[in-house]
């Protein structure tokens, strides 16, 4: 029954078909990746760009080079790049207004196309692009609908249907519940590959951003009139898996080859019961993504998520053969205390190869790559972090030499 209604709602939001249902498979132990084989990304989130915002086209150009040039000469092949953080767009899109993170203010044009020019550039260094979109956010900062420009999406939506925005302490969010927003994304999506040459399509783990039954309490309503038997939490899964294998469709109707992937968090069962992404699914069955990438932002002395441990629960949880497990590493933590880490807060401070083992490590239980978090923690690091970074490298090449 759940696979149906997934099925019917991405028939009824893409109008495409390919979102068929095929049998969950045993798991089998993978074969050693190989070098050429192995995937090895960064993520280039907006505040990495924050050096980029209201620049000019030439001065933007010239330190998109740096940038890849940087990341090509390090051995990464593929970048994700936040395009659509809150509902805007760092592109020129006829859906979103352009993003305040690259010009500034909301709506306001920097002039020219940012991603464009990304997307000349680091291929011209042969590296793959990835349009990271954040599906539901609209603002993480403020919950005054006034703050947007006036060209923005979620204010149509808001006239026309209060319920379809959600005000919560995070912000204000989109209810993914909502037929109309999902289909807003979903147009979203498809503008993205239609206008530009992509090699994939990337979300991270922003999902349901409460647990409040007020967010889609209506869309719930009206489906137990409608004779619905699933629990809420059945029910709100059932929404996002929607989302997510419309965004399947969307990008594979223009190209089989474009890359579909997504970054949950790391916490298996807070992600299926709390942010009601059924990643047990998506990982096991076809029609939802190419690539998972869990992000393991842990040290290996993590009082209640020790890297290892969650590492090994991931890799049992990838029972689909075509999708790949690609491990995010959190780069971003070298050189500093790991608050919520208990015991084990300190050994970011005090160690210089925690990178460098996790990547041996995820390579021996047969992951099929690495992704870190994020391009200022490589462009901007401290003097652990070197060193860090040194040593990850030196790993990085054992590859080569030991297959």
């Amino acid at each position: 029954m759940k696979r149906f209604i997934a099925v019917l709602l991405c028939v009824i939001l893409t109008a495409l078909s390919g979102c068929g249902t095929v049998e969950n498979k045993t798991p089998e132990k993978k074969t050693e990746v190989t070098e050429a084989e192995e995937i090895r990304a960064i993520w280039i989130s907006i505040y990495d760009m924050a050096e980029f915002k209201g620049m000019s086209e030439g001065g933007f150009s010239d330190k998109s080079d740096n940038m890849f040039r940087d990341i090509s000469s390090r051995g990464f092949r593929d970048v994700f790049i936040q395009v659509r953080p809150c509902s805007d767009a760092v592109y020129q899109s006829d859906i979103f207004p352009w993003s305040k993170y690259i010009s500034g203010e909301q709506g306001k044009s920097p002039g020219y196309d940012p991603f464009a020019i990304f997307l000349k550039i680091a291929h011209s260094y042969n590296l793959k692009v990835h349009a990271w979109i954040n599906p539901y956010r609209i603002s993480g900062t403020s919950q005054d609908m006034n703050d947007l420009s006036d060209n923005h999406p979620a204010k149509r939506i808001y006239e026309e249907n209060e319920n379809d925005i959600y005000f919560c302490t995070n912000g204000i969010y989109y209810n993914p519940a909502s037929m109309k927003v999902q289909k807003l994304i979903l147009d979203g999506v498809r503008e993205i590959v239609e206008k530009y040459d992509v090699d994939g399509v990337h979300i991270d783990d922003f999902f349901y951003p409460t647990t409040d039954e007020e967010i889609d309490k209506n869309e719930y309503d009206e489906y137990r009139k409608n004779s619905g038997t699933a629990t809420l939490a059945d029910f709100r899964r059932e929404q996002v898996n929607a989302f997510v294998a419309g965004m399947y469709s969307a990008a594979k109707n223009k190209d089989e080859d474009i890359i579909v992937s997504i970054s949950p968090a790391s916490d298996i069962e807070k992600n299926i019961n709390t942010h009601y992404a059924d990643v047990k699914l998506w990982a096991g069955e076809d029609g939802y993504c190419d690539w998972i990438i869990p992000q393991i932002y842990y040290g290996f002395e993590n009082e209640t998520m020790p890297y290892k441990e969650v590492l090994e629960e991931w890799c049992g949880i990838v029972t689909n053969e075509k999708v790949k497990l690609v491990i995010g590493l959190g780069s971003y933590k070298c050189g500093e205390s790991d608050l919520y880490a208990g015991n084990g807060k300190d050994e970011w401070l005090n160690n210089t190869d925690i990178l460098a083992k996790q990547l041996s490590l995820l390579r021996e239980k047969g992951c099929d790559g690495f992704s870190v978090f994020s391009y200022n923690s490589l462009a901007l690091p401290n003097e652990t972090a070197e060193k860090e970074w040194e040593n990850f490298k030196e790993e990085m090449n054992k590859i080569t030499s030991s297959l």
